[in-house]
């Protein structure tokens, strides 16, 4: 009787359902078919030391994900949403994969020996506790931004509507603390694409006399609310317009628009394309836009960091009041 071997590509069309879900953290949709081929015919060409029974060493697949990203002609974006997939495997392995890299672990190790010199700058980070009480001072100056009498909004911001997240009305001065207290809670950060987009296009405001429609912004009684898309927004900003595959750059004019003039969180992000494009053409959009991320030196980067940074796959967190 033969012993069948396990191997990583094995290992993962076994357990495909947590594949696809994985790749749908990653907002990305993976098919076996592409997923046997890519491994095992695919990426072995691409001489970064790809085994055809596939691999969970992250050095290996950080190189064959240089490949797929390369820009122009030599990239190949259709491989992208399984190669990322790939990554998160090997980055947080689910129980099946871990007795595959549990060989690596011991690698982990070594790195404390670096974290041993900074251990030595305790004080510093003590330090910097007392400078961010400088940065929660201009807090009292916010309500500045309140203070626009022309224009609409004021008659919402006097309705008072209810606060984002979950809040209980309160009746006492105790559960108005309470209020405050949590009212700082961790909501959804502005995306970085929005502040990327504000910092090239809208000039230093010298002023603050126009009032807009900011899906968060501080109201009545110092409380953060969070004022989503309207669905008649969306309804007119799809059916007004035409689809990306008809005329795309229109389409990009309105959503470059919406996300200049709206400031959205990254979740207003989601929603909004998820109504204007199809799943295919989001997931060429945040690819598209992902590569033409620029570093420090104005040009296009690849460097994980600085591209998750601007374009991040998973809902960044914010305490307001920090920033």
């Amino acid at each position: 009787m033969g012993q069948t071997v396990t191997t990583p590509l094995s290992l993962t069309l076994e357990h495909w359902g947590d594949v696809q879900r994985i790749a749908s953290n990653q907002s990305v949709d993976v098919k076996k078919r592409r997923w046997v081929t890519f491994c095992s015919a695919e990426w072995p060409t691409f001489d970064v030391g790809w085994p055809q029974d596939g691999t969970f060493n992250l050095d290996i697949i950080l190189q064959v994900k240089s490949k797929v990203f390369s820009p122009g002609p030599h990239g190949h974006p259709d491989q992208v949403p399984y190669i990322v997939t790939w990554e998160a495997i090997a980055y947080e392995p689910p129980p099946w994969v871990k007795p595959f890299v549990s060989p690596k672990l011991p690698l982990s190790p070594t790195a404390p020996i670096l974290p041993s010199g900074p251990l030595t700058q305790p004080p510093p980070r003590s330090a910097l506790y007392p400078a961010l009480t400088p940065s929660m001072k201009p807090r009292p100056s916010k309500p500045q931004v309140l203070s626009d009498n022309d224009g609409p909004l004021i008659d919402l911001l006097t309705e008072d509507p209810p606060p984002y997240g979950e809040q209980g009305p309160s009746s006492s001065d105790g559960d108005g603390d309470r209020e405050e207290a949590t009212s700082t809670s961790e909501i959804p950060a502005p995306s970085p694409m929005v502040s990327r987009l504000r910092g090239k296009r809208d000039p230093p405001a010298a002023d603050s006399t126009t009032s807009r429609a900011l899906p968060l912004r501080l109201g009545g009684n110092d409380q953060w609310q969070y004022w989503p898309f309207s669905s008649s927004d969306l309804y007119n900003w799809k059916n007004n317009n035409p689809s990306f595959s008809e005329d795309p750059g229109k389409l990009t004019a309105l959503i470059e628009s919406v996300l200049t003039t709206h400031q959205p969180t990254w979740d207003d992000c989601q929603q909004l394309l998820g109504t204007l494009l199809t799943g295919e053409e989001k997931q060429r959009v945040l690819l598209e836009a992902r590569k033409a991320v620029q570093g420090d030196d104005g040009r296009p980067t690849q460097l994980p960091n600085e591209v998750n940074s601007a374009f991040p796959l998973e809902r960044p967190l914010l305490k307001v009041g920090t920033t």
